[in-house]
């Protein structure tokens, strides 16, 4: 499916290719874990709305390991909805987690991302194999009490050749330090292979020094969606999934700049006061806290 997107003549396609709803499966970073806070309690269809509200072309949500949110809006706006999910994935040497951001998957091929994704090797293995679009989230920001060092930074340029260097969510200097380190990687290509040799792992692609870039809000409070986006040039006859792929990709929009990640942990605090109550009343499971 090409959603409509595959044109004779060239354009631009905007997607924000980072939003939370309340499927997803974690509790709240921080002291509100405690009380059993949701990371999000914001609805698929707000953020549908939203998000052609900013200007988007297409929609996704990325839940944490879960697709109950993208799933409902699939089946409401088939043409412009692609499946999307945050998955959390750990290098078995240690335990470290990463978020990877997978799109465009069947619900069957989720069930087998759902069981490969305690082992990053054998997930990415499995993505590649079937061509699915992905990307690594916030590479260089800490997830949760994770292990991350320089060493899983290697291992990732190495596995992955594409990632999110514009996060809505994530500190301004951190994006522009992995953007740096990317663009670095574009005139030393020698470097990956370098790596490559290093940790025994093979690269993917032709040209695995050139790492496409994405842009996501990363949005839990249902503040900022569609504010940071990706901008994908499609070619003449091309569709969004050759774009994502051939690396036509540039993130724009908003950067946390300090005060942004405790607004939206205010915010989220106050819709789950308001609406706990409320959601259980509608059917929503309220998840326990892992």
């Amino acid at each position: 499916m090409n959603f409509g997107f595959s044109t004779n003549t060239s354009r631009k396609i905007k997607v924000d290719m980072h939003v939370h709803s309340i499927y997803s499966e974690r509790p709240v970073d921080g002291p509100l874990s405690y009380i059993g806070c949701m990371e999000s309690y914001t609805d698929p269809e707000t953020i549908y709305r939203k998000c052609k509200q900013q200007g988007m072309d297409l929609v996704t949500i990325t839940d944490h390991n879960r697709i109950d949110g993208v799933m409902e809006l699939i089946a409401n706006y088939p043409e412009d909805v692609i499946t999307g999910v945050e998955a959390t994935t750990y290098f078995p040497e240690d335990g470290c987690k990463i978020h990877l951001l997978i799109y465009g998957f069947t619900p069957a091929q989720f069930q087998t991302i759902n069981a490969l994704r305690k082992n990053i090797y054998d997930l990415r293995g499995y993505l590649v194999h079937e061509n699915l679009m992905h990307s690594v989230a916030h590479a260089n920001s800490v997830v949760d009490n994770s292990l991350l060092n320089q060493e899983h930074i290697e291992k990732l340029l190495v596995l992955f050749n594409h990632f999110e260097v514009v996060n809505g969510s994530t500190n301004l200097n951190r994006n522009r330090s992995l953007l740096k380190m990317l663009e670095d990687l574009r005139i030393q290509p020698e470097l990956v292979y370098k790596l490559a040799d290093k940790y025994g792992i093979e690269t993917a692609g032709d040209i695995p020094w050139i790492k496409s870039m994405l842009g996501g809000s990363d949005d839990h409070a249902g503040l900022f969606i569609g504010r940071t986006y990706t901008e994908f040039s499609l070619d003449e006859g091309a569709d969004f999934f050759s774009a994502f792929r051939n690396g036509q990709s540039k993130g724009y929009g908003w950067q946390c700049i300090g005060h942004w990640w405790a607004v939206t942990i205010f915010f989220v605090g106050l819709k789950f006061i308001s609406n706990e109550i409320l959601l259980t009343k509608r059917g929503y499971t309220l998840l326990p806290i892992m």
